[in-house]
Formats: structure tokens, sequence, C-alpha cells
């Protein structure tokens, strides 16, 4: 009796010797360290070189965990100009630093009604981008394969965020967007707006054209925008 319970506690020892880096090395991988957050914060700052696209402001969320380990969600503002919003996206999520990436949560972008163009006359469009420092995956996706750039790119092939009423002249009767959103579901809403129904109806059938799917019209009403009549409308899709 003696001797089986001396193999059992030699071979409790021995399982604990073997079993306790393994715990250790896992506990080391599901923690983000602040360090490598600030890297990848500093990294995003110093993209905004461009006089026309300025970092605005980031807010770090305590770490905490989901099905990929240990995440810290992360929300970053900046302003810039529409030819500029998605290769700042990409090279946002370009960032490859010591064992973590950057993942898609939420983007938003609306066109500011404030400040209402950058000196070169373009619009100035207010972007918040939420995403999360995680650990890295096996494999990564290519930039231009991630869903949520891919349904912007598209949408950006049928309108543009540059109002087309001006001081209440019509610049060119084309429909423009005022405001995107895209969630980690890759599910989207767009307001914008256009001078007919008949013109909303036709950007259905155009981003359907580009890939988009499940796209239909949530809501279509008439105002005044800077004294011309023009109908606002909202749009819902998913990034196929």
């Amino acid at each position: 009796m003696k001797n089986f319970t001396g193999k059992i506690s030699f071979f409790l020892i021995v399982l604990l010797i073997f079993t306790f880096p393994l715990f250790s090395d896992q506990q080391v991988q599901n923690t983000i360290e602040k360090s490598k957050v600030n890297e990848a914060v500093n990294y995003i700052s110093s993209l905004f070189t461009l006089p026309e696209c300025k970092f605005r402001d980031v807010r770090i969320s305590p770490e905490t965990k989901d099905e990929r380990g240990a995440i810290v969600p992360v929300e970053i503002g900046f302003i810039c100009t529409e030819k500029d919003v998605v290769s700042f996206l990409k090279g946002i999520l370009g960032f490859s630093g010591n064992d973590i990436y950057l993942a898609h949560r939420v983007m938003g972008i609306e066109v500011s009604s404030f400040e209402k163009v950058f000196p070169s006359g373009k619009a100035l469009l207010n972007v918040n981008y939420h995403f999360v420092v995680a650990g890295k995956p096996e494999k990564l996706l290519n930039l231009d394969d991630m869903p949520h750039i891919k349904v912007l790119c598209n949408i950006l092939k049928c309108l543009s965020f540059e109002p087309q009423v001006k001081e209440d002249q019509i610049l060119n009767k084309t429909p423009w967007v005022y405001s995107f959103r895209i969630d980690s579901d890759q599910k989207f809403q767009l307001i914008g707006y256009a001078f007919s129904t008949e013109m909303v109806t036709l950007l259905v059938n155009d981003l359907k054209k580009v890939g988009i799917a499940e796209v239909s019209v949530a809501e279509m009403n008439e105002i005044v925008f800077e004294k011309v009549p023009v109908w606002r409308f909202g749009i819902t899709g998913a990034a196929e």
C-alpha cells in the first residue's frame, strides 16, 4: 500500500512539473502587454502626415476576453478626405507588431456639419474606428479581402461623400452619402441624399451590381437641403 501511495505521489509531482510551464505560457499568451498597445497607437498616429488628415483622439478600454483570448478594445477618431479614407484604414490594419494584430469591430464615417470643407474645398469626413488589439492568428486576411474595406470600396464606386448641393446650387444630379456605419457582423447602414425616389432605386440596383448583398431601402423622406428639395434615404446591406 505504501509503495502504491508513493507511486501516485511520484506521478503527481512529475505531472505538476510538466504542466506548470504550459499553464504559465498560456497565461502569457492570453495577456496583451500595455507596451504593445502603445506601440500600435503610436504607429497609427504616425500615419497622419498629410495636411488634410488629422489624428484626433484615442480611447483605450480595459483588457477583456473573447474567443481569440485576451483583447484590448481601442477607439480612434480622425479626419480625412474621401480619397484618403480607404488607404488610412488599410494602413491602420496593416500594423504588424510583436505577436499582435488589429481586428475590425465597428467603423463610422460622417460628413462633418461643423467644419464643412478642407482648404482644398473637399468635404471633411469624421471617422470613428473601433478595433481590438489581439494575439495574431495563424493566418491574416489580405487587406483587400477584409469585408468592411471591400464593401466601402464598392459603395464608393456608386456614390460619393461629397455633397452635390452647395449654397442652394446643384453641382451634379447624383446621389451622395452623408453617413456610413459597418459593424463587426459586416452589416452596414448608410444615410444619403438624392434628387428623386427613382434615383434611390437605381442606386440600390448599382450597389447590387458591385457585389453588395442584402441591399434594401429602410426609409425615404422628402426634405430641404440648403434650400434645395431632396430625398433623404437610408439603405442597409451586408458585405458578401
